[in-house]
């Protein structure tokens, strides 16, 4: 990349921390930065004339605030394309360096967007996207005597001068145009250029492209995008001119073979996973376009076919899956988190499977392995062979699945219960059951009656959306506009009130939307039900973060009674809330999952009033029992394995059923010391709300054998099944796609393996994409409960 002068918009800005922002030195406004100086001069022309002046001044008149922009190589155009369509929307010409006006602008005026330019001497309308070529096209083909008089050797000298040493640039940038208009395809990374190989010295490329003629004896070879085959071909017949050009040139581009291999297999990899994740088709290396854009950016690069893509899918996934075979080897007990979405795979409901575990060294996993589709109506046995099949696929055996977290009264529910496996309802879900009943509450139903007639009538109608979006910017309300959210989003209906309560004054001011309008009393409910549904949203937001554990739950309940005790109970809001809140802590203090992970938990362990009708001594019965089963003599973390043991003879007499019982009898006081040694530890010194519990176990794991492994087995678990939705939301952009969603059911989790794969090695898998928004919205996304934090969990503790 040639150097450029540092444009002097820097003289007023400078970057944040993390490069994303811009800040005005003169008024501390802050602009998104993308890599293109034009939204800061605007800013800098439209509020800080003055300091322009005295720059200006002090520099010579021939000199401008920006340098022109010279594209000496693509990534620099790369950046500029996306931060015109960042702040246009639309893929624009960017201009490369200032040049005199085409002689084509004598026949063609553009179109008031843009997007198009006329031909004033037949009308004729063609699409417009930086490039002159096309319009020199149709005037040497439809105006030849027009052209004549205009001077003909001024547009060849233009001809001529088009594919100058700036000009894969712009053509590759039109060329990204075009084909983003005819696909789906996003942009590319950038891509830096490189040293010319040195078999070009001795090859030169065919007409058609698919073939290379050696210079020197004229051997034509097949050229798929490597040079290695020429490589050979040199070294095997041209030994003497290889000498004199310098054989050690060949050494080493040989030495960076496999590195250009491995950075092809990179760029391949990341074009599939573009298809994976987005609704690029597959047969985007057949657009020409396309082909043209990566034939610019690399001559050698080869383009896979729509074969060679779906042979990578499985590939990959074949890869992906031995890796979580060698991992799940040692894997002693483990959770799994199951959840469906309905009807969005052709007639048929998809499953996700997601597994937990800790490891020796108490580190938790999550894996994922895999995604089936299930007919309708789905039914117990169904869900018990699709966890089986899964199971199997990675070798792992299901007496090592101790229990899964799945939502309340489902079939993944039953089939645990059924083969005698624990289950965990899903935290999120039963918090968001709670929501979504008080909002049918007869009171507070009227309120929504309204609210979603509203949301309703803006989705629908983009003039009125328009509309209201342009109020609210008047009233500098900058907050999502009151449009329903996914069936899927707990809590939805609370932040769609939320919208709604603070766009009021924007409906209020709108004469057509005055219907929807709430009388005082009503605006008085909703106000009501927005303030006592806040901790619950909160509680919501914590339970579907990738860091909690299964132990949260009981506490976070605790922490919402006590709230909403403490409340005003003549309302009938509060009266409803704090029932569905009781009967749900309830089915949570009887659930044996949810008290083994407090228990081991030992930031919460043994506080007061947090069990109600159970004491902390039936908990403890369960937990010896549970370790009783395990038969742990004697713990170990040396990992030696002593002799097997030998065959035990049927000795029914009484000399062996005493000595076994009284063996039964030592391992159980064990346990009990070990309970009582922990209640003493804890009582002493609590780890603080923000420690992980793991630590703790890791810590002590030689001090408390059987509760440790117990920890082990029970605090794998999260406390919802975020992670399955937050997939499906990936799925969701895939399914979209007429294409993708008719793919067979064993591509398409293939494909899903394939971006699995990619996270786990990017350390990404917890991220996740946030839920879609209508395309035509651009509000400002804000939390609208930003101050989710652990006061529920602090407040048990004090």
């Amino acid at each position: 990349m040639t150097s450029k002068q540092k444009s002097l918009v820097w003289d007023f800005f400078k970057k944040s921390v993390d490069g994303t922002l811009v800040i005005c030195q003169k008024c501390q406004t802050e602009l998104k930065y993308f890599g293109s100086t034009s939204g800061m001069l605007k800013h800098v022309e439209s509020n800080h004339q003055d300091e322009i002046q005295m720059i200006r001044n002090s520099i010579s008149e021939n000199e401008t605030i920006s340098a022109p922009i010279n594209y000496s190589n693509i990534s620099e155009a790369l950046n500029e394309l996306a931060s015109t369509m960042c702040a246009n929307g639309a893929p624009l010409s960017l201009q490369t360096t200032a040049r005199q006006k085409s002689l084509v602008w004598n026949f063609f005026e553009k179109s008031e967007d843009g997007t198009q330019v006329i031909c004033q001497k037949c009308q004729i309308q063609l699409k417009f996207f930086g490039s002159t070529s096309g319009m020199l096209k149709h005037i040497e083909s439809n105006h030849q005597d027009d052209l004549k008089i205009s001077g003909n050797a001024e547009i060849e000298s233009e001809r001529i001068a088009l594919p100058n040493e700036h000009s894969d640039g712009p053509e590759a940038l039109n060329e990204l145009a075009m084909t983003m208009c005819s696909s789906s395809l996003p942009l590319v990374p950038q891509m830096t250029s490189k040293q010319k190989s040195l078999v070009w010295d001795f090859f030169e490329k065919a007409e058609n492209g698919t073939q290379v003629i050696c210079r020197k004896c004229r051997t034509k070879l097949k050229f798929f995008g490597s040079t290695s085959g020429m490589l050979k071909h040199i070294e095997s017949n041209h030994q003497h001119d290889l000498t004199k050009m310098g054989k050690s040139k060949i050494e080493r581009e040989k030495l960076a073979a496999p590195s250009k291999r491995s950075h092809e297999f990179e760029a391949l990899n990341e074009l599939v996973l573009t298809m994976c994740t987005s609704s690029v088709p597959f047969s985007i290396g057949k657009n020409k376009h396309f082909q043209k854009f990566i034939h610019i950016l690399n001559p050698d690069f080869p383009l896979p076919s729509t074969d060679a893509i779906f042979c990578h899918f499985a590939s990959t996934a074949k890869s992906y899956r031995e890796d979580i075979k060698q991992q799940l080897q040692s894997v002693q007990k483990c959770v799994i988190s199951v959840d469906g979405w309905k009807g969005k795979f052709g007639n048929k409901s998809l499953y996700a499977m997601f597994l937990y575990f800790v490891d020796s060294k108490f580190r938790r996993t999550k894996l994922f392995l895999g995604i089936r589709p299930i007919g309708e109506p789905v039914d117990v046995s169904q869900i018990g062979k699709l966890v089986l099949d899964l199971l199997i696929e990675y070798d792992l055996d299901f007496s090592k699945v101790i229990g899964g977290i799945c939502e309340s009264r489902s079939n993944v529910e039953y089939f645990l219960d059924r083969n005698g496996r624990y289950h965990l309802p899903c935290g999120a879900y039963s918090i968001a059951l709670i929501i979504k009943n008080v909002s049918e509450f007869s009171s507070v139903k009227e309120v929504f009656i309204k609210i979603n007639q509203l949301a309703s009538h803006l989705s629908s109608s983009k003039f009125e959306r328009k509309l209201f979006q342009e109020q609210s910017k008047i009233l500098q309300i900058a907050r999502r506009i009151p449009i329903s959210f996914s069936d899927t989003r707990r809590g939805g209906c609370v932040l769609l009130a939320q919208a709604y309560s603070d766009h009021f004054y924007t409906i209020s001011a709108l004469s057509n939307f005055q219907s929807y309008l709430l009388s005082q009393s009503e605006k008085n409910t909703l106000d009501e039900f927005l303030v006592c549904t806040k901790p619950y949203m909160e509680a919501i937001q914590m339970s579907e973060k990738e860091d909690t554990y299964a132990s949260e739950i009981i506490v976070q309940y605790a922490g919402l009674l006590d709230f909403i005790s403490r409340r005003d109970q003549d309302s009938d809001i509060v009266r409803f809330l704090k029932k569905e809140t009781t009967l749900r802590y309830e089915v949570y203090l009887q659930n044996d999952m949810a008290l083994f992970a407090l228990y081991c938990d030992p930031r919460f362990v043994y506080l007061p009033d947090i069990l109600r009708n159970i004491t902390w001594s039936d908990v403890e019965e369960k937990v010896a029992t549970y370790c009783d089963a395990l038969r742990i003599v004697n713990a170990t973390t040396s990992g030696f394995e002593g002799p097997p043991e030998k065959k035990s003879k049927n000795d029914e007499s009484y000399f062996t059923k005493f000595v076994l019982s009284k063996r039964d009898t030592t391992l159980t006081e064990s346990i009990k010391t070990e309970i009582v040694a922990y209640q003493s530890m804890i009582q002493s010194s609590r780890p603080s709300t923000s420690a992980d519990p793991l630590n703790f176990w890791m810590i002590n794991s030689e001090r408390f054998p059987n509760l440790s492994i117990l920890a082990r087995h029970i605090l794998s678990s999260p406390s919802s099944t975020a992670q399955t939705d937050r997939f499906f939301s990936k799925c969701g952009i895939l399914l979209k796609c007429p294409q993708k969603s008719r793919v067979p059911s064993t591509t398409f989790n293939d494909m899903m393996l394939n971006v699995a794969l990619a996270d786990l090695q990017r350390g990404t898998l917890n991220d996740c994409d946030s839920e879609d928004l209508d395309d035509d919205e651009d509000e400002i996304e804000v939390n609208l409960f930003p101050d989710v934090s652990d006061r529920l969990l602090n407040h048990c503790n004090t």
